[in-house]
């Protein structure tokens, strides 16, 4: 197990909160307090009850001065998320579902506003990365087909010009070929080759992985993501933003699997985590999009379509995301 003690880092939190988290714990505390908690299970869900929230806050804006009302926004988004850790690791039940409709009327607020900084900023730490990629794969199975792709790379062999061209030369192959069942085969053939060299296995998995999908094998595919996952992990530098777009590419092909898969929940928090990583990637439009999917099989179609009118945003052109908003907006 030594090779892959630094595969997911953790990062270390005390459970002791400071002055400004333990205000926001004590708005929450006030929410546990105000309302009988059976009551609200049978009558709300999370995002149910979320609107509640968003709706109460539109309705008390007027109490706000105007050019103000950005900033207590954010300051409101912020707050709850700093205890977001705390509250999934030490909180009741009734602490839990109450934070999380505070959080998602809060977001919903700050939306409705323009307010787009640090709203995706969500917190998160590998191990929560590692323990979904747990659930849906299983990390023996991950870490048995990494330790191969290991042993490979400690021939620390040289890519050449030769091997290079020959490379690019198969992924055309791969690229052009039409069928999907003859495309996977040579997906397997080019994997003996491009193994020795990290930077273009992690990438060949992930575009291996929607070879998968789109014959729906989605397990294989997802096995697949998690291994490309897992080995940006072990060289991801959180200064890089080239790094931070890779991985982020990489867990939003794990959140499409699983919304195919069926998995809409945890489709949405690998989505939540893909859009936090790289606001900025090139891609984004299309991260927004997917998330904005997996909201709509939850039910969500506030949270969906804040979605595709951020990923419209973004792409003023993806006909897609107008698509979509056209077919909430009937």
């Amino acid at each position: 197990m030594g090779i892959f003690n630094n595969l997911f880092r953790k990062k270390t939190k005390g459970t002791e909160l400071t002055d400004y988290q333990k205000h926001w714990l004590g708005l929450v505390d006030m929410r546990v307090k105000a309302t009988n908690f059976d009551f609200i299970k049978r009558t709300y869900t999370v995002d149910s009850f979320g609107q509640e929230h968003f709706n109460e806050y539109k309705a008390n804006e007027h109490r706000v001065p105007k050019e103000e009302r950005e900033e207590v926004a954010t300051s409101r988004v912020n707050g709850l998320l700093s205890i977001q850790d705390y509250i999934n690791k030490e909180g009741s039940e009734e602490q839990k579902f109450h934070h999380a409709s505070s959080l998602k009327g809060a977001k919903l607020y700050a939306s409705s506003l323009g307010v787009q900084a640090k709203l995706d900023q969500l917190n998160f730490d590998f191990n929560e990365i590692k323990a979904m990629i747990d659930l849906h794969v299983g990390l023996k199975i991950v870490f048995k087909e990494i330790a191969r792709y290991i042993e490979k790379f400690k021939e620390n062999k040289e890519l050449t010009e030769s091997i290079n061209i020959e490379i690019k030369h198969r992924f055309s192959l791969i690229d052009n070929e039409i069928n999907l069942k003859k495309q996977e085969k040579l997906f397997k053939q080019e994997i003996n080759i491009i193994s020795s060299f990290p930077s273009l296995l992690m990438d060949f998995l992930n575009h291996f992985a929607y070879n998968q999908f789109e014959q729906a094998k989605y397990k294989e595919g997802l096995k697949l993501s998690a291994q490309s996952i897992s080995l940006y992990i072990m060289m991801f530098d959180e200064s890089s933003e080239i790094h931070r777009e890779k991985l982020a590419g990489c867990l939003d092909t794990f959140s499409y699997g699983l919304n195919l898969y069926g998995q809409f929940k945890d489709a949405v928090r690998f989505s939540d985590i893909s859009i936090s990583l790289s606001p900025d990637d090139y891609h984004i439009s299309e991260h927004y999009i997917n998330r904005g999917k997996s909201k709509l099989k939850l039910n969500d179609i506030e949270g969906a379509k804040l979605d595709f009118e951020k990923a419209l945003e973004k792409d003023e052109n993806f006909e897609e995301a107008k698509s979509l908003l056209e077919s909430i907006n009937k």
